[in-house]
């Protein structure tokens, strides 16, 4: 698992399965979200409400919130050891800097996270 620290986009998951988000912070409609708010209530569960609000449903027919109870990737158990989910991301322990995991990595992006395809029209 990993914080939220040194990444470049914002990560909402499902609330239904493991499945996750990836909004850029330059994605144009995530922009435009954000421009959009009120300049007196910026703040982040402002910005993630509204996000959450646009964003189009799960596979499963669950909604990507930032809140959403993270799940284990393998069986789908909530991780309850994660009591404050918002800003964790959930990454398998497999991979190391040692090792060349470049295609288990795209295996499993593929898989598990959504970066195209993410707002409702």
């Amino acid at each position: 698992m990993s914080s939220s620290i040194g990444r470049h986009c914002y990560f909402l998951y499902c609330d239904g399965c493991p499945m996750r988000v990836d909004v850029s912070y330059y994605d144009s409609t995530a922009m435009a979200i954000a421009d959009a708010l009120p300049a007196r209530d910026e703040t982040y569960p402002t910005l993630m409400a509204a996000f959450e609000a646009r964003l189009r449903r799960c596979d499963c027919g669950g909604r990507f919130r930032d809140s959403a109870p993270r799940r284990c990737h393998r069986c789908a158990t909530i991780l309850a050891t994660i009591s404050a989910p918002s800003g964790v991301d959930v990454w398998p322990g497999w991979w190391t800097d040692e090792a060349n995991t470049d295609s288990l990595e795209e295996e499993f992006t593929a898989r598990y996270f959504r970066a195209e395809c993410l707002w409702k029209h």
